[in-house]
């Protein structure tokens, strides 16, 4: 298949659709982990879900925002550092038994 110039314009409109939509899977990153730094933002999410609807489960938002980030931000230590865990051996993997 060949490229011409009439592909040109559809291939931009790709390429920045692809860019905004890593743009914004980045700022959702780092709006997630300052707002869980802060933890002012958490308990506003939490007050507010929890007016709207009651549940027990908008107790538990605080703590486990918190906990995912310590454990994504200690995967993303170890990867900086080199440590990241080796593939599982999958030699046996859902093999009948013989």
């Amino acid at each position: 298949m060949e490229i011409t110039m009439n592909h040109l314009p559809g291939m931009i409109l790709f390429c920045l659709y692809v860019f905004l939509i890593i743009g914004l899977v980045i700022a959702g990153i780092v709006l997630f982990c300052l707002s869980t730094a802060t933890v002012l933002p958490l308990l506003a999410q939490m007050l507010i879900g929890m007016r709207r609807r009651w549940d027990v489960a908008w107790l538990y938002h605080v703590p486990v925002c918190m906990l995912t980030l310590a454990i994504y931000g200690l995967g993303a230590f170890a990867r900086l550092l080199g440590r990241r865990p080796a593939p599982a051996d999958r030699t046996n993997w859902q093999k009948e038994p013989a």
